[in-house]
């Protein structure tokens, strides 16, 4: 038997493909470039970086990639805590150019694609000595007398 009158018929449905998206790094205002101010002698974390990614699953790793002064920071490669390797001391910088501005070049990475940010970090200087008294012998209290109507 011969079918005569076949016709066919073509559906075509819109579609996004999502696998295989980069992260993107969000954190520090998100871009390329990132600057942050941090005070010396402090120990606490200079940032968190974060990220973003549209494929459902993946797992970020950060690390640090580059930059010039890449060996004076530590990053946790699960949460993106980045911390100086030492204790910044603004009057001894330990900076590639010995000015307190650290550059370093931070990444993610999802398994199969990255994103990363250069970020530069200014140490500040802080006071680190209180104020003395030098009057009166110099104590914490301190006795004054004086005549009456003197100006």
């Amino acid at each position: 038997m011969l079918i005569k009158n076949i016709r066919y018929i073509y559906i075509i449905l819109p579609f996004t493909i999502l696998f295989g998206a980069s992260p993107v790094i969000t954190s520090n205002g998100g871009g390329d470039a990132a600057s942050i101010s941090f005070a010396e002698n402090n120990t606490a974390a200079i940032t968190t970086v974060t990220s973003t990614d549209s494929d459902t699953g993946d797992t970020a790793t950060y690390s640090i990639s580059g930059g010039a002064d890449a060996a004076d920071f530590a990053i946790n490669g699960s949460s993106g805590v980045l911390t100086f390797a030492s204790t910044p001391n603004y009057e001894s910088p330990a900076d590639d150019g010995t000015n307190n501005e650290y550059i370093i070049t931070v990444q993610v990475s999802d398994g199969s694609n990255t994103d990363s940010q250069t970020i530069t970090i200014t140490v500040t200087d802080i006071n680190e000595f209180a104020p003395e008294i030098t009057s009166n012998s110099g104590g914490s209290t301190a006795s004054i007398s004086f005549a009456e109507n003197n100006t």
